[in-house]
């Protein structure tokens, strides 16, 4: 199991709060199932400590590829996942987080 940031996509940056990730050791080559799955969970985080982590949104965590082993008690980040940048959300997540690092 593997902790993501656990927000919708903008509301909690923009509240100044998000959740962020904890884990119970995973693979590189798994393939995480996202929310309401049991290989992810969330916890709440300061914005700036998820942006500062480069922590993976929940929300963008259903069906991407993990490409490193993630510890236990680690944070999925952006590096750590294989993701369709053709993806709205994903475009949006990354505008987002650009926009709050100023």
């Amino acid at each position: 199991m593997v902790n993501v940031e656990a927000d919708c996509l903008v509301g909690p940056l923009l509240a100044k709060r998000a959740r962020a990730a904890g884990v119970v050791y995973s693979m590189a080559g798994e393939v995480l199932d996202g929310e309401g799955g049991y290989m992810v969970h969330g916890k709440l985080a300061p914005a700036e400590t998820s942006l500062k982590l480069g922590a993976l949104p929940m929300g963008l965590a259903s069906g991407v590829k993990l490409c490193n082993d993630i510890p236990q008690g680690g944070v999925v980040g952006w590096d750590d996942v294989e993701v369709d940048d053709s993806v709205l959300a994903v475009q949006l997540r990354r505008e987002l987080e650009r926009t709050m690092r100023g």
